[in-house]
């Protein structure tokens, strides 16, 4: 109403203003509001020129605070950018922030009272702080609200043929972990396996077992910290076969049932029989330099026979 008013001021002593604790502080906005900030704790009894009286309370802006922190990578102590915060008070009312590109965050126009601070977790990554935490604002703004990641590392490499130096497909590697688990990995067509999401400690890599390879170099103990282990190759060779047939001169078909000597490099022997068709074979033979020979029998006399043969791969 236009007109004229006396205002009596009667200060609330000895009261913390606070219009969420008591009946006493419940507000209501009048034309004096935007100059409200200067009657916080007061109360207003207002007389009209015409002699009628009213109390009035001023709608009192409620004081706002900021919150914020910084979302940190363990290892490397450098700001995560990008990462969501979301802050919650007691009345369920959720407030997002994003992380700059120096990892630091921070949410204003916040109340006094307890907040559920909480992070967003991202796929191979781990907390090494609590994801959640309890933050009081108390009359002033709150900083330091921070959260440690750890960004869980991988261990690969190439399982190659040592020949053409090509990977090899389909081959299983084996990962045992601290805990003394295991985990198994497939090699792909370029012979490579990984195993990632891992934790902190020491680890041993071994592949799998096949008749016809042996192994020319492979990893040792791997000790995992902050960062990815690559080039965990695995190298290995085929291991060759020196074959043959024994045949009748006169009919050119083969002999069956006739024992075959193959000296190694190492001085040892093996003997093969030859089948139906006088096919003989010896397998899984290392690079080197073998002689191979046939029993005597008698009746018969050799026209040709093998010298030595040398076999390398490299």
């Amino acid at each position: 109403m236009v007109g004229y008013y006396d205002i009596d001021i009667t200060f609330i002593k000895d009261v913390p203003y606070s219009p969420h604790t008591s009946p006493l502080y419940l507000y209501f906005c009048t034309r004096l509001s935007d100059v409200a900030h200067l009657w916080q704790g007061c109360t207003l009894h207002v007389k009209r020129d015409d002699g009628a009286s009213q109390d009035t309370q001023v709608c009192i802006p409620e004081k706002t605070y900021c919150m914020g922190g910084r979302k940190i990578n363990d290892c490397t102590g450098k700001g995560l950018s990008d990462w969501a915060v979301h802050v919650k008070n007691s009345r369920g009312t959720v407030y997002n922030a994003a992380t700059d590109q120096n990892g630091y965050w921070q949410i204003c126009n916040l109340s006094e009272g307890a907040y559920e601070v909480s992070e967003q977790l991202l796929p191979g990554w781990i907390n090494v702080t609590p994801v959640s935490q309890t933050v009081i604002i108390d009359k002033k703004d709150v900083s330091g609200v921070n959260f440690r990641n750890f960004q869980l590392p991988c261990i690969s490499g190439y399982k190659l043929d040592n020949c053409d130096k090509k990977g090899i497909l389909g081959w299983n590697i084996i990962l045992a972990k601290p805990d003394g688990s295991t985990e198994a990995a497939t090699t792909n067509e370029t012979g490579y396996y990984e195993f990632c999401g891992l934790l902190p400690g020491y680890y041993s890599l071994s592949e799998e077992h096949r008749d016809g390879w042996t192994t020319v170099s492979s990893p040792g103990s791997i000790t995992l910290s902050c960062s990815n282990s690559v080039h965990n190759d695995f190298v290995n060779k085929a291991l060759l076969c020196i074959s043959g047939n024994k045949l009748d001169d006169c009919v050119k078909t083969g002999i069956p049932g006739w024992n075959i000597t193959l000296t190694k490099p190492d001085g040892s022997t093996a003997t093969a029989t030859t089948n139906e068709t006088g096919y003989y074979e010896f397998c899984g033979l290392h690079p080197g330099i073998y002689s191979p020979s046939e029993e005597p029998r008698d009746g018969w006399t050799a026209v040709s026979s093998p010298g030595s043969i040398t076999w390398s791969r490299t």
